[in-house]
């Protein structure tokens, strides 16, 4: 669409509505033009306060992109199918209040103009009135991203893709990436919602497509930040005792989980249980729960478990003292978090003792995969560490074989966690 020869072209009359046209590609078979511009005459700027929640919504997602202009098809594609009516009604709305000018053809012998293009008109003030940062910002964006690359490097691959954003878009999920990193330096942990609100002003203050940019590049559960209320998840022959109740867990035939306020009630314990058997893959947790679950405790350990997983478990371990037999992947990156969560039974003086973590155990993977450099790396550091004979076993049969275990999901899934 020629935008400049529209404008060298005269405008009409304003229409009923207040807007004028400048017509071109006029033939004999296009008398009134085969294409047209159209813009308010005198453009009355209703305030988008004024305007419903959702209108707001898609013109923020409208005004992501730097260009001047958008292809009507680009806009529809952001709206999706849900919207398509809600992003005719805001293009007409911005028509009428003079934010854009709109170009649009028709085919020959059919009277209906078809929407092509818009142009903003006073972008700044769109955004200044959307509370949007100024539509050109690309030099106090790069300036801010090069200081990330020093402060963020934990979020080396999500810089890296602000670096080809609209500014506006740069600068907010910059601004996300910033509130992560001291939602983790606070040891915070909590669901979307709660992050959203610690980011925003509100638990609604992140937009679906800034949540689905984070999910694709950072692992907001390693941050502490959940779709839902976190839960340990474990089974064992105990009554649990709260002040406005009780909790039999013996009751339960498999598994239970049991939200962090949930352990932070609890005042007693009653039974006993053998040991407590802590198993870091998902399935074969739930092997051993079935297995083991009647006559000791068996608690799902999620890989690098965040602080609140560390919390319950000592609260737990506080009400129903017993040894310690953890299972983690038979791969150095396993041994380092069965030393980390060994932890909570040496502060209270308990035995512990590694389960299906041995030379044995990484023989009987149906698959496993070679060292790579950081795993030789955690091997130099744990050499140096007193160990207990199964876990020194099982390093020295990764050199040995210069294999782990396949880090996949269902890594432990060939090992027997029914039995002892």
């Amino acid at each position: 669409m020629n935008r400049q020869r529209a404008d060298s072209l005269l405008w009409s009359a304003a229409d009923a509505d207040g807007i004028e046209s400048a017509a071109f590609d006029v033939s004999s078979r296009f008398p009134l033009g085969r294409q047209r511009w159209r813009r308010a005459a005198a453009g009355r700027r209703e305030p988008l306060d004024t305007w419903s929640a959702a209108q707001r919504e898609l013109l923020r997602e409208w005004l992501a992109g730097a260009a001047g202009s958008r292809r009507w098809d680009s806009l529809l594609k952001i709206a999706g199918g849900m919207r398509v009516e809600l992003a005719r009604q805001l293009c007409d709305e911005l028509l009428l209040n003079g934010w854009i000018e709109r170009c649009e053809s028709r085919e020959p012998r059919r009277e209906h103009w078809r929407w092509t293009q818009i142009v903003w008109c006073r972008r700044d003030r769109l955004h200044a009135a959307l509370g949007l940062p100024p539509p050109d910002l690309r030099e106090q964006v790069r300036a801010q991203l090069a200081q990330a690359a020093a402060t963020l490097g934990e979020f080396a691959a999500a810089l890296d893709d602000l670096q080809d954003r609209a500014s506006a878009i740069a600068l907010r999920r910059l601004a996300l990436l910033r509130a992560l990193q001291e939602w983790k330096a606070l040891a915070r942990d909590g669901t979307r919602r709660e992050f959203a609100q610690f980011a925003g002003a509100h638990t609604k203050s992140i937009a679906d497509a800034d949540w689905r940019w984070l999910d694709e590049r950072v692992d907001l559960e390693a941050f502490g930040v959940r779709r839902h209320s976190p839960a340990l998840w474990l089974r064992a022959p105990l009554r649990l005792r709260l002040a406005q109740g009780e909790l039999d867990l013996r009751a339960v035939p498999d598994l239970i989980g049991l939200s962090p306020a949930t352990v932070d009630a609890l005042a007693a314990a009653d039974g006993e249980i053998g040991c407590w058997r802590l198993v870091e893959n998902r399935t074969s947790f739930e092997q051993a729960a079935r297995a083991f679950g009647g006559r000791d405790g068996v608690i799902w350990l999620p890989g690098q478990a965040p602080p609140w997983w560390f919390a319950a478990v000592r609260a737990v371990l506080r009400l129903a003292p017993a040894p310690l037999r953890i299972a983690c992947d038979p791969d150095p990156a396993g041994i380092e978090i069965a030393l980390s969560v060994a932890r909570c039974w040496e502060e209270r003086g308990l035995g512990w003792s590694a389960w299906q973590m041995d030379a044995g155990a990484l023989a009987a993977l149906p698959k496993r995969l070679p060292l790579v450099d950081d795993d030789r790396a955690r091997i130099a550091r744990l050499q140096v560490l007193a160990l207990p004979s199964t876990l020194r076993s099982l390093l020295q049969a990764m050199q040995e074989r210069d294999a782990r275990g396949e880090p996949a999901k269902g890594e432990q899934e060939g090992l027997d966690f029914t039995r002892d």
